[in-house]
């Protein structure tokens, strides 16, 4: 079995992992969404256009501080399925 995270509370392998490549994706998927919109919003030029305007600005800040979340996420957390408990792979109290 390759490098898989055992639960140190019922030894249990059904373990989830967040990681920050949920958040990356997020991120790039919200600016590339925010810059679309505004470019959008900026041809029609009429009310529908503010309003995209005003969403694609939202996207695309809110798109930046997922990516800065993932670039300053340090450690990975992980919880396991079967019984809930919550721990940092790697180390070895978790108690």
């Amino acid at each position: 079995m390759a490098n898989q995270i055992q639960c140190p509370s019922c030894k249990s392998f059904k373990v989830k992992v967040d990681d920050r490549t949920r958040k990356w994706r997020l991120g790039i998927s919200m600016t590339l969404l925010g810059a679309a919109l505004y470019y959008l919003g900026y041809l029609w030029q009429s009310a529908i256009g503010g309003f995209s305007l005003l969403f694609g600005v939202c996207f695309f800040a809110l798109g930046i501080v997922f990516i800065l979340l993932a670039l300053t996420h340090k450690v990975d957390k992980a919880t396991c399925k079967s019984c809930g408990f919550k721990f940092t792979p790697g180390l070895a109290d978790n108690g």
